[in-house]
């Protein structure tokens, strides 16, 4: 969960909380391995292919089952094909008298980029 960190872009949602979708298959909100372990998929680097896990992401993504989701992670809760290592999680935080001269400096850290020499001090 993220606050809207664009008031001025959209002043109707202005200070309230919203979810982000920061994209990536480490970071996505929407759990399926879609891109990743379906067959010919562009991040499937090992060439990985199963004729199951191809109907259960595309169940998935663009099927309208409620149970889709749940049946394809359960599936590769079983039947992973690599050693998966967790991603780590960050927590950012900061006082209110910091700020940034561009607002990027800020917005990058939901990326995992710290850039503190963009940072300064308000009294």
């Amino acid at each position: 969960m993220i606050q809207n960190y664009n008031d001025p872009a959209s002043p109707a949602n202005a200070d309230k909380w919203a979810m982000e979708d920061f994209g990536g298959f480490t970071n996505s909100t929407y759990p399926t391995q879609n891109g990743v372990y379906n067959t010919g998929a562009s991040l499937n680097t090992g060439a990985y292919s199963d004729p199951t896990a191809d109907s259960l992401i595309n169940a998935s993504v663009t099927g309208n089952s409620p149970t889709a989701v749940t049946s394809e992670a359960a599936f590769f809760t079983t039947n992973l094909p690599v050693l998966w290592q967790p991603v780590l999680d960050y927590t950012w935080a900061w006082k209110t008298n910091i700020s940034a001269s561009d607002p990027t400096a800020i917005e990058n850290l939901t990326q995992y980029t710290a850039t503190p020499e963009f940072w300064y001090l308000n009294k």
